[in-house]
């Protein structure tokens, strides 16, 4: 069985107590990793700005994310 310790190094971009992480995933590209929770503030939606463009990220009752252009 893995150690708490290995687990965390399993993953560099992992956000500590993530219940939705995966252990030792990689398969997403590199970069930065925030959860829907981070971003949300804990709210239901919340509004991304990408090259002047905004796009709505909103959290569904069954806890999907969905993003809207």
């Amino acid at each position: 069985m893995e150690s708490e310790a290995e687990v965390a190094c399993a993953d560099p971009h992992a956000i500590p107590g993530d219940p939705h992480a995966i252990p030792g995933d990689q398969s997403a590209e590199p970069g930065v990793v925030i959860s829907a929770t981070a971003l949300t503030k804990g709210q239901r939606a919340a509004i991304r700005l990408h090259a002047g463009e905004r796009d709505r990220l909103r959290v569904t009752a069954n806890d999907k994310p969905v993003l809207t252009k």
